[in-house]
């Protein structure tokens, strides 16, 4: 009856917005919400038909032996994007929560109870559909706080370089003619002879930096989901993490992401007088965004 069931795939009809998906593990069965993907509905329509009959679905079904698990487990980056943005756009929907947010958010430490709110977006992605709740802020405030030690330790090194290096750098000009460097005859040239030292470190701490960001959107994801500060710098599980998700998606992602970032804070700098208020009230839900996107991404390697 199987073999019947999985012969008579016929086209899908037209996609819901979510779909209840079986896979079958080495534990039993586990299920979960994943939204629609087109090539993989005719895999979903029959799983549904098959749990419907009383069977249990094979997980190579109907894609010429490739996994279940590796066709429709995989979310499209553009996906993501757009299951992000709509969830974050339920923010407006409660306007209390929204302008606590906002008035948080722009005290400085007390805005670690928006980063921690993000947080518990971040831990109850893909499963949750709107926004949580905001409550217990003490809780809020102390994960908050764990995302900004946890990217302080990544990124203390190649800040303390490039700190140095600049320090080195400027230095060297000073000893060599002061403020007036340039008036007093010195060529450009002799700074970098000079301060070459102070150059080096700037160049190093840079590159480390690229690294570190590239690394500690996992590894505050990892910490996220397992409930673990120490689990932010696991970094062979973060690593592990990423390999699953894919390098090349999740570098895209990095991209898109800091690339959304740019642009909404260059359009929000340019409007005169009331750019710092569109910047004031997208910040939480931008952040809401991104960490949404993040969970979502490392629902990936879970799977």
């Amino acid at each position: 009856m199987g073999q019947n069931v999985a012969t008579n795939c016929g086209p899908p009809p037209p996609a819901p917005r979510a779909l209840l998906i079986l896979e079958r593990t080495c534990g039993g069965a586990r299920l979960w919400w994943e939204n629609s993907i087109g090539t993989c509905f005719e895999s979903v329509v029959w799983i549904r038909h098959a749990i419907s009959v009383g069977q249990t679905p094979s997980p190579l079904i109907c894609h010429q032996n490739m996994s279940f698990r590796q066709r429709c487990s995989s979310v499209d980056l553009a996906e993501n994007l757009s299951n992000s943005f709509e969830y974050a756009k339920k923010l407006f929907s409660d306007a209390g929560r929204l302008i606590i947010l906002i008035v948080l958010d722009i005290i400085p430490v007390v805005n670690w109870i928006v980063v921690g709110y993000a947080t518990k977006v971040l831990r109850e992605s893909p499963r949750s559909d709107p926004p949580p709740k905001l409550e217990k802020y003490s809780d809020l405030f102390i994960e908050g706080a764990k995302v900004f030690f946890a990217s302080l330790v990544y990124m203390i090194i190649p800040l303390g370089l490039i700190s140095a290096g600049i320090g080195s750098f400027v230095a060297a000009m000073i000893m060599r003619g002061g403020p007036d460097f340039f008036s007093k005859g010195f060529k450009p040239d002799e700074i970098f002879l000079f301060g070459g030292a102070g150059l080096l470190f700037v160049i190093i701490g840079a590159i480390l930096a690229f690294i570190m960001l590239i690394v500690v959107a996992a590894g505050i994801a990892h910490m996220t989901k397992t409930g673990s500060f120490g689990k932010a710098f696991a970094f062979g599980e973060i690593l592990g993490v990423i390999r699953k998700i894919g390098w090349g998606r999740y570098l895209a992602w990095i991209v898109v992401a800091a690339a959304i970032s740019a642009l909404v804070g260059a359009v929000a700098g340019a409007v005169p007088f009331i750019g710092w208020l569109i910047r004031g009230i997208i910040s939480p839900a931008l952040m809401v965004f991104f960490f949404r996107s993040l969970g979502l991404l490392y629902s990936e390697s879970t799977k």
